[in-house]
């Protein structure tokens, strides 16, 4: 038969204190924008829903200040200049949070479009699934297409 092992505390009783690269990112959909099929269609493509939860799996151990402090490619996070894309900002957001500066994150690399929110503390509020890239239009007009 196995032993029963005691967890043994440690020797001053002091509980650790998080510090700042403890503190992960959480995601939210309290302002989840569901209405706007333009950045936020009803279906997607069929690995969509894998890779979005596989990326926020992955997200989810980062720090939110990881993730605001530098650019990674594969997960093209940055922030949103409004002035740069086919919106004025989010639509259904309320009146508190609509100068909070907006970011974004790839659910892939080159695939499945761009998630599109905020960060209040380290949880990033989700507001856009743009599965079709729809927020960043080409030069000729139309969306990207990634979605497909």
């Amino acid at each position: 038969m196995g032993q029963i092992r005691k967890t043994v505390p440690p020797k001053d009783n002091k509980i650790k204190k998080a510090t700042s690269t403890d503190v992960v990112m959480t995601f939210s959909f309290k302002f989840f924008d569901e209405k706007d099929e333009d950045v936020c269609p009803a279906s997607f493509h069929e690995t969509y829903t894998q890779a979005l939860m596989l990326r926020l799996r992955v997200l989810s151990s980062w720090p939110g200040e990881k993730f605001r402090g530098k650019m990674e490619n594969n997960i093209r996070n940055h922030r949103i200049a409004w002035e740069d894309t086919a919106r004025a900002g989010f639509s259904r957001v309320s009146a508190e949070h609509k100068d909070t500066q907006a970011w974004q994150f790839a659910v892939e690399e080159h695939k499945h479009g761009r998630v599109h929110g905020f960060f209040i503390g380290d949880t990033f509020y989700i507001i856009w699934l743009d599965s079709c890239h729809a927020l960043y239009p080409s030069e000729s007009g139309t969306t990207k297409g990634e979605g497909k």
